[in-house]
């Protein structure tokens, strides 16, 4: 007896030639999950996101410089070197986890917005 099916391998089938459109330009993405941005449109709103995370990194972390040059005015001169050091690594590393986490917020809200 002959089956017309193809025998069950224990995966899905892969379909190359069926593609999705982009749900921002409309282009065809083959290959793509239903709803996936074209490459083109993924790099546009990666660009787009990291500006946002840049630029709100930066206003934060001159934000926060500007309080800790007041704050530590009152420090002691003895102890003045350490506490600007300690001061100037927390904002490398303020400037650097906000704009990794903005540019995270900015990527998810930006991608639900061109939906």
């Amino acid at each position: 007896m002959t089956s017309l099916r193809p025998p069950y391998t224990g995966r899905s089938p892969s379909w190359p030639a069926i593609g999705h459109p982009c749900p921002h330009c409309g282009e065809v993405t083959p290959g793509g999950a239903v709803g996936a941005l074209c490459q083109a449109c993924e790099h546009a709103l990666a660009r787009q996101a990291s500006l946002v995370g840049r630029v709100g990194a930066l206003v934060t972390t001159l934000l926060l410089s500007g309080y800790l040059v007041l704050a530590l005015r009152s420090v002691p001169a003895a102890r003045a070197g350490t506490a600007r050091l300690v001061g100037a690594t927390a904002v490398a590393a303020w400037y650097l986890l906000t704009a990794r986490i903005v540019r995270r917020i900015a990527s998810e809200w930006l991608r639900a917005a061109r939906s």
